[in-house]
């Protein structure tokens, strides 16, 4: 699975060659799906590997894993403005795949993150997207973006900072209301 998106990932900047060349790729997809089946979680390689074993022989969520994954590259590669900005970094990409992964088809692993598809017109979305990504590099953030901008230093792939960055980015995506966000 994680071939078919190599050469988004690199065009995105996301990972270099070298990443690929490690199967970073192939981890990033599977911490994606993960997320997607199992709810967000400090991800270990055990339960990556228990996954895989776990649906080494049948994959019965295969086809729905497949259409929302593609949805969601198919859906960033049309956000024009987010290449080389904070929201492409693995973290942001990890968090941005995730969302419309489960608002693509509803996940009840990602309950807490909203139950409807209704999503902005992807040019509201892209310029919520933009303003998130400029307040991680921001020194002046605005007081409700900052769960965001902490959310994006230090240990990103926590379930507190996995949590914090899928609220605000379900909601960049969906309302543009940043105030009803998670707030640790």
């Amino acid at each position: 699975m994680a071939r078919s998106y190599d050469s988004f990932l690199l065009d995105l900047g996301t990972f270099k060659k070298r990443n690929i060349n490690r199967m970073d790729d192939a981890e990033f997809l599977t911490e994606c799906v993960y997320a997607y089946l199992c709810g967000i979680d400090n991800v270990t390689a055990k339960k990556l590997d228990d996954l895989y074993r776990e649906r080494e022989i049948r994959f019965p969520e295969l086809e729905v894993v497949n259409r929302v994954l593609n949805h969601a590259f198919q859906c960033i590669s049309e956000m024009h403005g987010i290449q080389g900005t904070a929201m492409v970094r693995e973290y942001n990409l990890y968090s941005l795949v995730t969302a419309l992964m489960h608002l693509s088809e509803y996940s009840p692993a990602l309950e807490e993150f909203g139950q409807g598809a209704v999503r902005l017109p992807l040019v509201e979305a892209v310029d919520n997207l933009i303003r998130l990504a400029t307040a991680i590099d921001d020194g002046e953030t605005e007081m409700r973006l900052r769960p965001f901008k902490w959310a994006c230093s230090g240990a990103t792939n926590r379930t507190t900072q996995r949590t914090i960055r899928l609220h605000y980015i379900c909601a960049a995506l969906t309302t543009g209301d940043f105030n009803a966000t998670y707030d640790h």
